[in-house]
């Protein structure tokens, strides 16, 4: 869906701007039948045409952007940890003080994806704690300097995963 909303940004800015290029003065011209170079013919559109497709570039520039972090979700993850195999990156969340948060969806249960880590933490040396239920789960993995949070929760058919990841600094 964005990125259909992305494409469309972009095809209305540019019919915007071909309008505020070539139509404006030529409708008004044929509507009075008088010529193009009137001084009094209204072009007040053109500015109005022309904002137009500046919102509609920055807005397609905003959903361009969060479409390269949501392509970039799963190397940014696995520079920590590896990511759940089955997931389809939702969002990623700007940084909020030292933490790194994503968001993914996946169409496998908390209890498999719970496994998975478990699996991981005991081949990986990470030390995990997992508390929850069958349809939420939280763990919780360290190694070193790094800190990982999983949470999963199960929402209709899909569950959701957040990762929030976070670096202390060595003391």
């Amino acid at each position: 869906m964005t990125g259909f909303l992305f494409i469309l940004f972009i095809f209305v800015a540019a019919v915007l701007l071909w309008a505020a290029r070539t139509e404006v003065v030529d409708f008004w011209s044929r509507r009075f039948k008088v010529h193009k170079d009137t001084p009094w013919l209204p072009d007040y559109w053109n500015p109005v045409l022309l904002g137009g497709a500046v919102i509609m570039l920055g807005l397609a520039g905003v959903m361009g952007y969060g479409l390269l972090r949501q392509s970039k979700a799963p190397a940014e993850v696995s520079r920590f940890i590896a990511v759940y195999p089955n997931v389809a990156a939702a969002a990623s969340v700007p940084r909020v003080g030292e933490e790194l948060h994503w968001l993914f969806r996946s169409d496998d249960p908390p209890d498999d994806i719970a496994s998975f880590y478990e699996t991981l933490a005991a081949d990986s040396g990470w030390a995990m704690q997992r508390s929850g239920d069958q349809n939420r789960v939280w763990l919780q993995m360290e190694r070193g300097r790094t800190e990982v949070l999983v949470f999963v929760t199960r929402d209709g058919e899909q569950s959701k995963l957040t990762y929030q990841i976070k670096e202390r600094e060595e003391s």
